[in-house]
């Protein structure tokens, strides 16, 4: 015969009732009931682990023609240089898992993502989009591929209202805190990328850029919102390794003054 466990039963007018189950199954029900805790959905949430996002896989050189392919398998050697940096990314749905913290399980999703085009296998969290990492003095060629479905309901808004959410397929791109032009084919978030369309952005980084962890992301008014939130959007960092002068901060992130002050600098 199981084991009887006692349980008492609190009411709302302050009295009580004893109650007995049986088994050790029926105690993980009753804590689950009675406080929400289920000690299976607690050990597979010790298990999950924070994975980093993936690397860009880009192509560095003057020219498109003359580039070496490059898979960043660990940062970049911190040094202003000239030249140019190719990347392209792919704008698609993606089936996956994602953990749901309501249920303590993992739900099934869809999502718009930024999937690197020459990843050689799929990240273990598909719907970060992949850290780039650039140099002061370069310039960065990025390439969308829309490859969204033409037929949207959502376009054009519904209501007719261009401030409502509208256009869910289609996108551009900002790079966020970066000092760069904010027209043409460079930082322009005015640009409407289309699905089918691909376009080739330009970010011109100066060679006094300061060195910085920055991030890109969708900025087309009425998608902006939705296509953020399922993921589209990662880590932009500029390396540098300008040493701190009486005139300027330099590229680290504090070092000691004589008084022995420490001054944090950008």
């Amino acid at each position: 015969m199981p084991m009887q466990y006692p349980i008492w039963i609190c009411r709302s007018n302050g009295q009580s009732k004893k109650r007995y189950i049986a088994g050790a199954a029926s105690v993980a029900t009753v804590l689950v009931a009675l406080f929400g805790f289920d000690p299976q959905a607690f050990a597979q949430r010790s298990e999950r682990t924070v994975v980093e996002p993936p690397r860009a896989n880009i192509e560095r050189g003057p020219t498109r023609l003359g580039t070496r392919f490059t898979t960043l398998a660990a940062p970049l050697a911190p040094a202003a240089v000239a030249g140019e940096v190719f990347l392209d990314l792919n704008i698609q749905y993606t089936d996956a898992k994602i953990y749901n913290p309501a249920t303590d399980r993992p739900d099934s999703v869809r999502l718009r993502s930024y999937r690197d085009v020459r990843e050689t296998n799929p990240p273990t969290i598909p719907f970060v989009a992949p850290t780039i990492e650039v140099n002061p003095g370069e310039t960065v060629r990025l390439t969308l591929h829309n490859q969204l479905p033409q037929q949207d309901q959502s376009c054009p808004a519904p209501d007719g209202n261009v401030n409502s959410p509208h256009c869910f397929n289609r996108t551009n791109l900002h790079a966020h805190g970066l000092w760069v032009s904010p027209a043409g084919n460079s930082d322009n978030v005015l640009l409407s990328i289309n699905p089918t369309v691909s376009f080739e952005y330009e970010y011109n980084i100066s060679a006094g850029h300061p060195a910085g962890t920055f991030w890109y992301h969708p900025h087309l008014h009425g998608s902006t919102a939705l296509q953020v939130s399922s993921g589209m959007a990662g880590v932009l960092i500029i390396r540098g390794s300008r040493t701190p002068a009486p005139q300027s901060n330099g590229d680290i992130a504090c070092y000691a003054m004589p008084t022995g002050r420490h001054i944090a600098s950008v």
